[in-house]
């Protein structure tokens, strides 16, 4: 299900580029820091698309890693003292009765 959803969403994608590719064909000047560019305008808009996307995933992805890690962490943690408990558990225990004998004998 998921699939066929993604497959539709990137058929619905590629028509919009198609339809903007063909409704923008103009030429328009692009201004950079170190030169002038002459390219379509749907071009223009792609790019600027583009690297929107790519700065607003970063500025996403960088809390998402860093609470990823911190919770690998703790699972970490988690299991070293599930461990150390489950060790605690399985230790015998010191009975009175031999402590005592022990301490009658000296």
């Amino acid at each position: 299900m998921k699939s066929v959803l993604l497959g539709i969403l990137g058929l619905v994608l590629m028509v919009g580029l198609v339809l903007l590719a063909v409704q923008n064909p103009m030429p328009v000047e692009v201004d950079w820091v170190w030169g002038k560019i002459q390219t379509p305008v749907w071009l223009a808009l792609i790019c600027a698309f583009s690297a929107g996307l790519v700065i607003a995933f970063g500025l996403c992805a960088t809390p998402l890693f860093r609470y990823r890690i911190r919770a690998r962490r703790q699972r970490k943690r988690i299991s070293s003292l599930e461990q150390e408990i489950h060790g605690l558990r399985t230790l015998p225990l010191i009975e009175e009765d031999e402590s005592n004998t022990d301490s009658r004998e000296v």
